[in-house]
């Protein structure tokens, strides 16, 4: 019987201690319209992180930018350039997300300004360039939303998560009576001991 107690305290503890709590996991979802950063910063359940911290940096760690969320947890930054940007949002208590936009994800690549003074011919020339900058845009504006539901979506925990952690632990419990069982019933002694 003691065997038992050990193996569920054990059990317990292991249990207990293999993750943190995800009740209040800060989330962090962003996007590139335009030449800037938008973002949202969320806790599980799509409660606003207010007033949280945000630092945008290079690949190479160096800070861009600093910003802080509003009361919906929104933010906005301006891009630095053709690179990786990590947007970190940190509250202080031990909540942190990170999240990366590749260069692949930017809706319209960073280009110098174009000259103020193009000839008519010129001029026409550079307006396919202004129209599909526009376009990239504003599909970027339709897009983000979609994108910021699938990532929360994503990263939700659903009901049949939870009841299926509770079927593994029960099943646990169920190999563990099983092994002792067997384990007595092999060494001559009965279950009921």
């Amino acid at each position: 019987m003691w065997r038992f107690r050990l193996l569920v305290t054990i059990f317990a503890v292991l249990l207990f201690a293999a993750a943190p709590a995800a009740a209040h996991k800060i989330r962090l979802f962003a996007t590139v319209v335009g030449d800037a950063i938008t973002g949202t910063v969320f806790f599980s359940g799509n409660a606003a992180a207010r007033a949280v911290p945000i630092q945008i940096v290079d690949p190479a760690g160096r800070l861009l930018a600093e910003t802080v969320s509003d009361a919906d947890g929104r933010f906005h930054a301006g891009l630095a350039g053709p690179f990786d940007h990590r947007i970190i949002a940190d509250t202080g208590d031990g909540h942190r997300a990170e999240f990366v936009l590749r260069v692949a994800d930017f809706t319209a690549p960073l280009a110098a300004p174009l000259p103020t003074s193009l000839e008519p011919a010129a001029a026409a020339l550079a307006l396919p360039d202004d129209l599909e900058r526009a376009v990239e845009q504003a599909v970027a504006r339709q897009v983000a939303p979609l994108r910021e539901q699938l990532d929360a979506f994503e990263q939700r925990v659903l009901w049949r998560d939870v009841l299926g952690g509770i079927g593994y632990i029960i099943g646990l419990f169920g190999l563990a009576a099983w092994l002792i069982t067997r384990h007595k019933r092999a060494h001559g002694g009965t279950p009921a001991e």
